[in-house]
């Protein structure tokens, strides 16, 4: 059986993460930043391999932890690539985009300079995260099981005949994680109904006929029957001259109001 390049290297503590999305990449900077020896193993072949979604909502706590483990080039690199703060409403409209209703957005006040409540690229997020890891970030590599194999050492296989040994291994591999499955294999994922998350450019001519809350705030448009959009406008981010994107999410029937 082939064995990974490092994966028998000797430390006081090594960590073996499967996953290298969002929450695995942003605990492998920090245990580098630590000084613990630490590998990531993420399933997809590159960074680019398919889509990862266009945005993320980072709340107070995320950009506390961001800062926490980032080092500070990159988090710096991270508020400079974050979106501006939503300076609409919150607002209900019917399916003509008749607003019903409206109230202020909930404004989060920073205890610090570092703690943001924003919204980021998804994958630029990711490619910040990545950097500084190219000799960790083990790309191409499916988990298929792991082992104890005595004296407190954890082996984990991949689906190409490859392993890494390490004294922890964390599963961050996602909503249908292979590491749950094999820990926990009763355990199961609520659905809870559907939902399209989509975005679409603003032309000059949409923006004079949307209202304007709907490109700057947060609002939800139903029709009739309760299936609704959430619109979460466009999050200018900073230092960018990309053209404008309106983000929605269309809810299927879970999430119709009762």
């Amino acid at each position: 059986m082939q064995k990974d390049k490092g994966a028998t290297t000797k430390a006081p503590l090594h960590v073996l993460i499967i996953g290298g999305g969002v929450g695995g990449l942003c605990l492998a900077q920090g245990l580098k930043q630590s000084g613990i020896s630490v590998a990531v193993y993420e399933r997809d072949r590159s960074v680019h391999f398919r889509s990862q979604g266009y945005r993320i909502h980072i709340n107070p706590d995320g950009s506390q932890a961001l800062h926490d483990c980032l080092p500070e080039n990159l988090f710096n690199l991270f508020v400079a690539t974050s979106g501006l703060p939503a300076t609409g409403r919150l607002a209900n409209y019917d399916s003509q985009l008749r607003e019903l209703d409206s109230r202020p957005l909930h404004q989060v006040v920073a205890d610090s300079p570092f703690t943001l409540s924003t919204e980021v690229n998804r994958l630029t997020l990711r490619e910040v995260l990545l950097a500084g890891l190219d000799d960790i970030v083990h790309f191409g590599k499916t988990l298929e099981r792991f082992e104890h194999v005595g004296a407190g050492v954890v082996r984990a296989s991949f689906a190409d005949g490859a392993s890494a040994e390490g004294d922890v291994l964390i599963g961050a591999d996602g909503t249908h994680s292979v590491t749950r499955q094999l820990l926990l294999p009763e355990a199961r994922v609520s659905e809870v109904g559907f939902a399209l998350y989509g975005k679409t450019p603003l032309t000059p001519e949409a923006m004079e006929w949307i209202p304007e809350n709907v490109l700057k705030g947060f609002s939800r448009v139903a029709d009739p029957s309760g299936v609704a959009m959430l619109d979460y406008g466009f999050a200018a981010v900073k230092n960018s001259i990309e053209q404008p994107l309106l983000g929605f999410r269309t809810l299927g029937e879970a999430h119709r109001p009762h």
